[in-house]
């Protein structure tokens, strides 16, 4: 083989190298999927447990609405009656 053949194969095998480690950061850091951590898991799953909560209906009432009557009521009770065995708020 002369000189110049020997040195096209070996400016080949440079450029595959390069291209091949492009692809390898591309696919490990670009297209790597989400991490996600422990306290961003809990905190979906505690918005999910507000939210099912909230939407959970009792005797024909949804939950919301009964925490909104039952301080409303603690409130007059408060008001009227001054504060409730041990409730200052």
């Amino acid at each position: 083989m002369k000189k110049a053949q020997i040195e096209i194969i070996g400016l080949v095998v440079i450029v595959t190298i390069i291209i091949v480690a492009v692809i390898l950061f591309v696919r490990l850091t670009v297209l790597k999927p989400p991490v996600h951590t422990a306290t961003s898991i809990e905190s979906i799953e505690a918005n999910n447990l507000l939210n099912a909560m909230l939407k959970t209906t009792v005797c024909e009432m949804s939950i919301q609405e009964a925490i909104q009557q039952s301080r409303a009521m603690l409130l007059y009770l408060q008001q009227s009656k001054g504060n409730i065995a041990g409730f200052s708020g």
